[in-house]
């Protein structure tokens, strides 16, 4: 692995992949079974809060 940072259209496509895999189905999924979009923000909130403490 390399020690250079990845250029900035690299990381750009990285995030737009990982809310294309992992956020946008996260939600559809989440509508599917009514939890509301709000309850999984706190849910990662409150996670990013805990990981903090550490």
């Amino acid at each position: 692995m390399s020690d250079n940072p990845p250029d900035e259209s690299a990381l750009e496509q990285r995030r737009r992949d990982f809310f294309a895999h992992f956020v946008e189905p996260m939600v559809a999924e989440a509508r599917e079974i009514d939890v509301p979009v709000t309850e999984i923000i706190m849910q990662m909130i409150q996670q990013h809060s805990l990981e903090d403490e550490e």
